[in-house]
This record gives C-alpha cells, sequence and structure tokens, in this order.
C-alpha cells in the first residue's frame, strides 16, 4: 500500500500514475472512448520552498492533494503526484466540457483553502491547470498526449489552460 501512495499528499504514487494512465490510454484506443486529464501545478512552488520554508511548501502540497482527492472519490479516476509540485488526474470518458468544469472546481476549492504562502505581500496559495482532451474515435499516442498535456501554456498563474486533440 505505501508503494501505491505518495507519503506526502495520499494521492496514487508515480508509478500508480503511470500505470493508470497506460491502462486509461489502451482502454481509449481499443474502445474509441474520450479520455481527458489534468495536470495541476502549485504556482510558485519553489518561491515558496525558498523564502516561506519546506514545511509550508509541503503543506501546500498534503492540502492541495488531500482537496483533490475529495474532489475525485469516483473508482475509475485516478489523482496522483506526478511531480514536485504537480498533479495528474485522469478522467476517463469525460467530455472537454466536463473536464473545464472540474478545473474551475478545483480553482475555486484550492482558493477557498485560504493558506497565504506569502502572508507579507497577502498571496494564497493558487495553481495553474492544463487540461488535455481527446474525443471518443481519435486515437492518439500516451507519450505525445502527456508531453502536449506537460507543455507550459501561456505561462500565466493561477490560469487554466486546454488542449484539446479534435
Amino acid at each position: 500500500e505505501h508503494a501505491d501512495t505518495d507519503y506526502l499528499t495520499g494521492t496514487a504514487s508515480h508509478k500508480m500514475l503511470e500505470n493508470a494512465l497506460t491502462r486509461e490510454f489502451y482502454r481509449k484506443n481499443i474502445n474509441n472512448s474520450a479520455l481527458s486529464s489534468l495536470l495541476i501545478d502549485i504556482d510558485n512552488y519553489k518561491k515558496i520552498a525558498s523564502s516561506s520554508g519546506k514545511i509550508l511548501a509541503d503543506e501546500c502540497m498534503t492540502l492541495t492533494g488531500q482537496k483533490l482527492l475529495t474532489l475525485f472519490k469516483q473508482p475509475t479516476i485516478t489523482v496522483g503526484r506526478s511531480g514536485c509540485d504537480e498533479f495528474i488526474v485522469v478522467l476517463p470518458d469525460i467530455s472537454h466540457k466536463e473536464t473545464l468544469e472540474f478545473a474551475k472546481k478545483i480553482k475555486s476549492s484550492i482558493s477557498e483553502l485560504d493558506l497565504f504562502v506569502d502572508a507579507k505581500n497577502n498571496t494564497q496559495l493558487s495553481v495553474s491547470i492544463n487540461c488535455l482532451s481527446i474525443p471518443q474515435n481519435i486515437k492518439c499516442d500516451q507519450e505525445k498526449s502527456i508531453h502536449q498535456l506537460r507543455s507550459p501554456g501561456d505561462e500565466q498563474l493561477n490560469s487554466i489552460n486546454t488542449i484539446s486533440l479534435d
């Protein structure tokens, strides 16, 4: 169980996330179903860690992970920690419109945490989200799709960027 779960956030480990992505891309291509993914990046994470300390940075990771887990309780959806300050949510059979609604709900939920990462400048915890939606009947390559999901988008903090492969 410990190998399957990220120790800090309680989300799926990197290995479990990769397994879920491989499984869902395979299923998507075989069944011609829709597949969406969200990449959630904590804004200014390295700056938070260097200016406010690792304890606050870890709390940002923990609270973000816990919030994602409460938002995505469905057994078919995988929430996992992808990197230092990133999470990926795998959304099988979810449309582009629904994916954008999930992204908005995440941003709203994170802002409701009311966690100040820089009290001096009154800066709250925020996230940027990349949304990748692959509609039904489109075959896709997992590696290329994940590369697109990880693309920097418009480089704005506290933003939602969309990538649709149609």
